[in-house]
């Protein structure tokens, strides 16, 4: 008995490793495209307006779109939003430019 519930913690802790693998991965394909989008300027704006005012969402969209379609191959779907949600946290914790760990 012991065996079997051990078997379906690791199974439960494979998935969130898998899915936190992901949520880093998509993470750091939208800073690629923020920076590539975006002046120095303009995404240092952005990350101090997503800690004053919170996301700009219909950035998020188009962003999101993209990365999606790049990490997998794919369009966005219903099942989607928990690890856009994740990355793009990920991507604002960590500042969109390579600027912003000496701006905070």
């Amino acid at each position: 008995m012991m065996h079997i519930e051990n078997s379906e913690i690791n199974k439960k802790i494979v998935r969130f490793i898998k899915i936190e693998n992901k949520k880093q991965d998509l993470s750091k394909i939208i800073k690629v495209i923020m920076q590539h989008s975006f002046s120095n300027i303009t995404l240092s704006k952005l990350d101090k307006q997503s800690v004053l005012h919170g996301y700009d969402t219909a950035i998020i969209d188009d962003v999101s779109r993209i990365a999606i379609k790049e990490l997998f191959d794919r369009e966005i779907n219903k099942f989607d939003k928990e690890l856009i949600t994740g990355a793009w946290k990920q991507a604002y914790q960590t500042g969109l430019t390579n600027m912003s760990k000496t701006l905070h």
